[in-house]
């Protein structure tokens, strides 16, 4: 068996920058399998001994109550190890989740350098593989070939015709009843079959494979690892359809460029119609726990797109003709759609509601990101409290990058600096001459459309532009680059009030 400290010391793992920081004592335990998931509720999914790869997308705006409960299944299940990604959705783990390894014994590994989980899957499984066949190291086996079926997209009807290919001969899959689901064959041979092995779920036979020929159990060790890989489908086929939905894009946002996971046959298996069609991903948020019902059902009467429920927000992949080509008419088509949609929720619902959409697409892998950046702005969303229409994550680039990635302390001392002496004069009893400011900002400096936004005569807009000259500087609001600045400085501010407001 493959022990944790042995598959640490594997070289695809070793490129990942393993740093164990829980449960130590852990690393000799064997490693079964290696499994990766971004679902919260995973834990009913696993039988013991596995190493869980993550990059914890699941587990983000989680409580510390519910993070503390994702740590104690996982050890009831007698997990392995679980490893976490540092980097694509944590700078650092969260402090529960560690705290609640040390506690419970969880063998906890942090992963600081970005290599694609299939790479280490791959080489896993095969090490593992390997080890239970040390006779015959250097030959692919059954097994070795039935886990590159699967991870390549392995249907039932594929791992029937497989099983054909490598044996030679006529192959059947049949259910519980004995009722002939699968044949490789239009004909299946006379009396009882050379080899036969049960399919089994969690102990349960959910039917046998079924190999003919004339020498019995001739192709065992291909029938075994054929009714497993049956089995691992049928599993999958088990699962409920919102999980399987879920699953398949929060790993798709977590490894939009990995190939095997941003395939067309994931994407169809998780209920995605590829019709030729521009596919735009939309985030629901902002809605109360009592929301999500009735939310569900008028998203699931209007047929918007594919509906997937990630706890804290919904995702909907909504999907418009391509000979939409111009953004005008397709963001047309898209706000028609929703408006409709809005139109049959109740107003207190529709006041809470944000709704931020992404770019549109036409694959799986931009669709990946695309998603990604939509949760991402619309979290900006719901801290600006934009409820009156949608918004679009590009427009909030800006928001995300200054929230993301510029430190709060930064932020402060760089509002201060440009519009802090506006802010000062607000406070000692001007008119608002910082949101007059930010209304001339997005009108684009056009006065007109900033006293109309206002809801101001032209003339009250020109004194209040003259104070805020008078406190900024002559030039402030001539000089483009001053301007840029004033801009970003805004936005800052309007970040630091809305989060200040609802805490």
């Amino acid at each position: 068996m493959l022990t944790l400290a042995e598959l640490l010391q594997m070289p695809q793992i070793e490129r990942a920058r393993p740093l164990v920081v829980a449960g130590e004592d852990g690393l000799a335990r064997s490693v079964r399998w290696v499994h990766t998931s971004e679902i919260f509720e995973i834990s009913p999914l696993l039988q013991g001994g596995e190493v869980l790869l993550t990059t914890g997308l699941g587990l983000v705006g989680r409580r510390p109550s519910e993070i503390a409960t994702y740590v104690s299944n996982l050890v009831d299940r007698n997990v392995t190890a679980l490893m976490v990604e540092i980097g694509r959705t944590f700078s650092t783990l969260p402090p529960t989740l560690l705290s609640n390894a040390i506690k419970s014994g969880l063998t906890l590994i942090e992963l600081h350098q970005i290599v694609p989980f299939v790479e280490i899957t791959e080489a896993t499984h095969r090490e593992i593989i390997s080890r239970e066949q040390p006779d015959k190291p250097n030959q692919p086996g059954p097994n070795n070939l039935f886990l590159e079926h699967l991870a390549s997209g392995a249907t039932i009807r594929s791992v029937i015709d497989l099983t054909s290919r490598i044996t030679g001969e006529v192959v059947a899959y049949v259910d519980a009843a004995g009722e002939v689901v699968v044949t490789s064959a239009d004909d299946i041979p006379k009396g009882s079959p050379a080899t036969s092995t049960e399919v089994l779920i969690n102990g349960r036979p959910r039917g046998a494979l079924h190999i003919f020929g004339a020498k019995k159990n001739a192709h065992k060790a291909v029938s075994v690892a054929a009714a497993q890989s049956l089995a691992v489908l049928l599993s999958r086929s088990d699962m409920p359809a919102a999980l399987v939905r879920r699953e398949w894009l929060l790993t798709l946002m977590a490894s939009p460029d990995d190939p095997e996971i941003a395939s067309d046959i994931r994407a169809k298996a998780a209920g995605l119609e590829l019709t030729g069609n521009t596919m735009q991903p939309v985030i629901f948020s902002g809605f109360s726990v009592n929301d999500r019902s009735p939310l569900l059902a008028s998203l699931a009467n209007s047929r918007v797109g594919l509906v997937i429920d990630l706890d804290d927000c919904l995702a909907v992949i909504s999907m418009s003709p391509r000979e939409r080509t111009k953004e005008r008419a397709r963001r047309e088509y898209l706000e028609t759609t929703l408006k409709s949609l809005t139109s049959t929720l109740d107003i207190a619902l529709r006041q809470r509601l944000r709704i931020t959409a992404g770019d549109p697409v036409t694959d799986i892998s931009s669709l990946g990101r695309n998603m990604r950046t939509a949760r991402s702005a619309s979290r900006i969303n719901e801290l600006l409290g934009n409820s009156a229409s949608i918004r679009y994550a590009s427009e909030l680039g800006a928001h995300q990058l200054l929230a993301n990635s510029v430190p709060d302390r930064t932020l402060e001392l760089f509002v201060d600096e440009q519009i802090g002496a506006l802010i000062d004069a607000d406070a000692r009893g001007s008119r608002d001459l910082v949101g007059t400011l930010e209304a001339l900002t997005r009108a684009g400096f056009s006065k007109t459309i900033a006293s109309e936004a206002l809801g101001i005569r032209r003339q009250t807009l020109h004194n209040r532009l003259g104070k805020i000259a008078e406190v900024l500087g002559p030039t402030a609001l001539e000089d483009p680059e001053r301007r840029f600045s004033l801009q970003v400085a805004l936005v800052a501010w309007r970040l630091r009030i809305s989060a200040a407001a609802r805490s």
